[in-house]
């Protein structure tokens, strides 16, 4: 199990990650989720040992890793900056990953055999013999994906696995298809391990998190599964995080509302009414969102509508939403707030 306690983290006086707590056993895959600056990435640093000027607990299975150096820790970081060897091969920057075992590795037909799985699994058989300095950024980003998971056949596999935005580089369809293969690759770790992704992008939580953690200015502000936190979110960030969030100042709240929560009204109002200024399809055979501009406004309102419906560009709507569906939050704090406050 991975333990945080208390932890905290400056930068020049600067508060970065504050009075952290979080506990995540084995075998489960985490999900952090938080926007730029938030912390995040700074937090698997210090999980992994590249910053160690902190204050708090981290424990593995017991073990304070304030005392052990970043290559004594049993933590694999995946980093942004990918880390590559531009002159070697792809083979060979993968082969890093195995660390003392590489030496070896030609006199190992099982070793053959567990590239050949990982590099299946993230598409790059093909690029085994060619430099890294002439790949493009997204297989760049899938060979240090590779180099990092052939660890787990090394001779002492990490107990736990840092991902810091793996698929920033990628393109939607072959990101989605890695997060399955990672996922997959994650439930058959033995023994079982321990997986921390970092990223923005919500649908990749939901495909690979067993929990997520969302990070606020330095703090783990919420835990839960994907779904729980998205309808329940207890801060008005927290809430942004998870998707388009229309945002109204009530007489003693900040009301949030969802663009599928939100309707075209039957009867001109002139409270809530605007004009139409831009419609995006999102999909074939399915919804369409609308962009509804307010004079006292200086951001659009987003309404999602049916795929049929006969708006156009240009034309004066009202609006409403369902108030079952609100959310209220503090207007000086952003926390969540009860219906009957």
């Amino acid at each position: 199990m991975l333990i945080l306690q208390s932890v905290s983290k400056t930068y020049d006086g600067v508060p970065v990650v504050h009075d952290l707590n979080l506990e995540i056993p084995q075998g489960e895959l985490f999900c952090i989720l938080g926007v730029s600056g938030a912390g995040k990435s700074t937090l698997l640093r210090l999980i992994s040992g590249l910053e160690r000027d902190y204050s708090g607990k981290i424990l593995l299975n017991g073990s304070d890793l304030k005392e052990e150096k970043p290559f004594e820790r049993s933590v694999n970081l995946m980093q942004q900056g990918f880390g590559l060897i531009p002159t070697l091969s792809v083979e060979r920057n993968i082969l890093l990953g195995l660390g003392d075992k590489a030496l070896r590795f030609r006199s190992n037909p099982a070793d053959q055999l567990s590239l050949k799985e990982v590099v299946e699994q993230l598409d790059i058989s093909d690029l085994l013999r060619r430099p890294v300095k002439d790949l493009s950024g997204g297989e760049k980003q899938r060979v240090a994906l590779a180099r990092l998971l052939i660890a787990r056949f090394s001779e002492n596999p990490p107990s736990v696995w840092l991902f810091d935005e793996p698929f920033a580089s990628l393109d939607n369809d072959r990101s989605e298809r890695l997060c399955r293969s990672l996922k997959s690759l994650h439930q058959k770790s033995n023994p079982p391990a321990i997986s921390i992704y970092v990223t923005h992008n919500v649908r990749h939580a939901y495909l690979l998190a067993d929990r997520v953690g969302v990070m606020e200015e330095g703090e783990m502000v919420q835990v839960g599964t994907p779904s729980f936190i998205e309808k329940d979110p207890q801060t008005l960030a927290t809430a942004k995080v998870f998707g388009p969030l229309n945002v109204f100042g009530g007489k003693k709240c900040i009301i949030g509302v969802r663009p599928r929560d939100m309707y075209v009204a039957a009867v001109l109002d002139k409270n809530y009414s605007g004009t139409v200024t831009l419609i995006t399809d999102l999909g074939p055979d399915q919804d369409r969102m609308i962009s509804v501009q307010l004079q006292e406004m200086p951001e659009p309102i987003l309404i999602q509508i049916n795929g049929d419906s006969k708006i156009c560009s240009g034309d004066t709507i009202s609006f409403g939403w369902k108030e079952e569906q609100q959310l209220m939050f503090d207007f000086r704090t952003g926390r969540r707030l009860s219906a009957s406050q």
